[in-house]
């Protein structure tokens, strides 16, 4: 389980990442085990690129 504190992100999954998500500050995500995913930052700033 994750929580988005501050800024924004992009959670891929699936096979290949082909699936995915975007994340906003506040949002909860629940990741079962075992399973493949990627959380990229997507947010500007101190913090995103």
């Amino acid at each position: 389980m994750g929580y988005v504190v501050l800024g924004d992100a992009i959670l891929e999954h699936g096979p290949c990442g082909r699936e995915s998500v975007a994340l906003g500050a506040g949002d909860f995500v629940h990741v079962p085990p075992r399973s493949v995913h990627r959380v990229v930052n997507s947010s500007r700033g101190e913090w995103g690129s």
